[in-house]
């Protein structure tokens, strides 16, 4: 059985002499582990599509443990990728959390918008791209960190605090409660509240933020060990990424 979906490619390894092992994430099935046949060898038809990060319509065929990509159109290129190192690290980093949280074959559309979004993205600020993808792919999966109370005593946090971020509890935590030893990383204000804009899927309005860099600087160090406490391991590209720096 034939079918037709979206995706984009987040892993592809070769296989025997002509073969590459691809895992795609897609529209309409979420992550799925296909074979595409020939597609290394010079003439194929398949080569020049399958590249990562690529937007492309697929044509697959169902099978018992692989499914097999049959023909491939590209619909979104994503050239702005191309040559830039950084860019290109940071489209691993956000599939391999992909790869690393998500399960095989389940749908989940909001993930899927956010991933492509985010890739858009990096043509313009990587950070902020970077940030906005990990708030949102924590808050869809259930782990968003709570920033309007106290995580451990639910009081109000109010702009007059020296607030922290606990990765333990999963949010803000007062001024009370840091007093009391709980383990936690300092946060400005303000990076709070941007955290909060961010957090609402809305790119247009925290791109136009001014002084951000400082407070993006902040919230991906929370991310980043949120992140790890959520996923069990560290994520490999982030090591990468902070090379590159």
């Amino acid at each position: 059985m034939t079918y037709k979906t979206q995706g984009v490619v987040i892993r592809r390894t070769s296989y025997k002499e002509a073969d590459l092992l691809i895992k795609l994430f897609t529209k309409e099935k979420g992550k799925v582990a296909v074979i595409a046949k020939g597609s290394r060898k010079i003439r194929s038809k398949l080569g020049g599509s399958l590249e990562p990060f690529y937007l492309n319509e697929y044509m697959l065929a169902e099978g018992k443990t692989l499914d097999t990509i049959c023909g491939s159109q590209v619909k979104k290129r994503r050239l702005h990728l191309r040559g830039d190192l950084k860019k290109m690290a940071y489209a691993y980093y956000f599939s391999e959390i992909i790869d690393k949280l998500l399960p095989e074959r389940e749908k989940n559309l909001k993930i899927y918008n956010l991933y492509n979004d985010a890739l858009d993205f990096l043509e313009h600020d990587e950070k902020l791209a970077a940030v906005y993808f990990e708030l949102n792919i924590f808050k869809i999966l259930g782990f968003g960190p709570v920033t309007d109370s106290c995580v451990s005593c639910h009081k109000d946090i109010v702009e007059s605090d020296n607030s922290g971020l606990s990765c333990d509890f999963g949010g803000t935590i007062c001024p009370d409660c840091i007093r009391k030893g709980l383990r936690y990383q300092a946060i400005s204000i303000p990076a709070i509240k941007y955290m909060r804009i961010i957090s609402g899927f809305d790119l247009s309005v925290a791109s136009k933020v001014k002084e951000k860099e400082k407070m993006l600087e902040e919230i991906r160090s929370f991310n980043i060990e949120y992140l790890k406490m959520i996923s069990h391991y560290p994520i490999k590209t982030e090591k990468f990424i902070v090379n590159l720096s």
